[in-house]
């Protein structure tokens, strides 16, 4: 094999797989944060909200299907659009770990926060707007 062609594979590989880690941090977050989602992402957050699964889960069922209708579509069997199935399974993997990454930090972020909300009154006082303190 031909090192060019070995290392133009393997720089489309780190590519695909920061494009698919990106896509699925956006999702994660877009959910998790109450920011709504992208239209592709919306069947799956609603069914999610629904039935006792996960979002990545959700968005992977949903995925298939979808490769599923274009392989009727398509009316022949491709290789390729069968591979689209493993990434369907990889992008809600990682969907659900970085959904329960940001889930966890936000649950923590808002402890913690709550937390030193309240040590700063316990040591400061709590604030008294201006019209009160004369």
């Amino acid at each position: 094999m031909n090192t060019g062609h070995a290392s133009h594979w393997g720089r489309r590989s780190v590519l695909f797989a920061a494009g698919i880690n990106v896509l699925a941090i956006g999702t994660a977050l877009f959910a998790c944060c109450g920011l709504g989602v992208s239209a592709l992402v919306a069947v799956p957050e609603v069914l999610s909200l629904l039935l006792p699964v996960t979002l990545g889960q959700m968005t992977t069922v949903f995925f298939i299907i979808l490769v599923i209708i274009e392989l009727c579509l398509l009316r022949s069997f491709r290789w390729r659009v069968i591979a689209q199935m493993g990434v369907a399974l990889v992008f809600g993997w990682i969907v659900d770990f970085y959904g329960l990454t940001i889930g966890l930090g936000t649950a923590l972020a808002v402890l913690l926060v709550g937390e030193l909300i309240s040590v700063w009154e316990k040591l400061f006082g709590p604030r008294r707007p201006a019209s009160e303190a004369s």
